[in-house]
This record gives C-alpha cells, structure tokens and sequence, in this order.
C-alpha cells in the first residue's frame, strides 16, 4: 500500500507536471516490478494487494521490456539462481504480452539494435535512421 501511495503522489507532484510541459520522463523501474520480484523490494511474494492496486497505479504510456537469452543475463546477474532468473524472464515476457502498452525489446544482438527498437517502440512515428540512409 505505502508503494502504491508513493506512486500517486509522485506521478502528481514530479511526473503530471512535466507531461504538461511536454517533456520525456522515464522510469528505470516501475510498479509492475513488484508483481514480478517482490522479493527485490522486500515485499512478501505472492502479496495480493500488489495484483489488487496494479490497476488503480498511473499508468505509462510505454513500458519497454528489455530482455536476453538465460545464459546472457546469468553471465551479468548471478546474485538469484538460475531457476529464479529463469521465472522472472518468462513472468517479464508474459507481462510485455499484456497490454499494448508494453514493448519486448530482446537484448540478445547489436546494441544498436536494441537501441533502435527501443526507439522505435517508444517513438513509433519517427523516421528511422536506417530509413533516412537508404533514401540517400
């Protein structure tokens, strides 16, 4: 509930004034991070009102999931065992498949084409770099 409450009053105070003025505002983390690994936040896992108050949270208006095969993560974040990093990539995927306002970005190639889907994920409109240079 406190974690609830703190993203109302955040989104009120430092968040809806900066969409008035039209600007870009990330988060590195956000809400849904308690329905998949509770345990990082210090919240019992499998905590009710986390899945109860998801839905009443301001909601972005693009989540980027940045994903990696297994092994890749495993490589840089050893600190959970192997079955608990497998569950929270499957529990990220199924929650980018939730809902049109989330975006897969798989990590696992080029680091420009992570960054690229990203963008593209975040900014839909926008003219493409590679699109811009096949015109050339």
């Amino acid at each position: 509930l406190w974690y609830a409450l703190d993203y109302f009053a955040g989104y009120a105070t430092r968040v809806l004034p900066r969409r008035r003025r039209n600007a870009l505002v990330l988060f590195d983390r956000y809400f849904h991070d308690y329905l998949v690994d509770p345990e990082r936040c210090r919240v019992r896992h499998g905590t009710l009102a986390a899945r109860l108050l998801a839905p009443f949270v301001p909601r972005p208006d693009a989540v980027l999931v940045v994903t990696a095969p297994l092994e890749s993560v495993r490589a840089r974040k050893q600190e959970l065992a192997p079955e608990e990093t497998e569950r929270q990539l499957a529990a990220y995927e199924r929650l980018a498949a939730d809902g049109d306002r989330f975006h897969l970005v798989h990590n696992d190639g080029p680091l420009e084409g992570s960054v690229r889907a990203a963008l593209h994920a975040l900014f839909p409109a926008a003219p493409s770099a590679d699109h811009g240079r096949a015109a050339a």
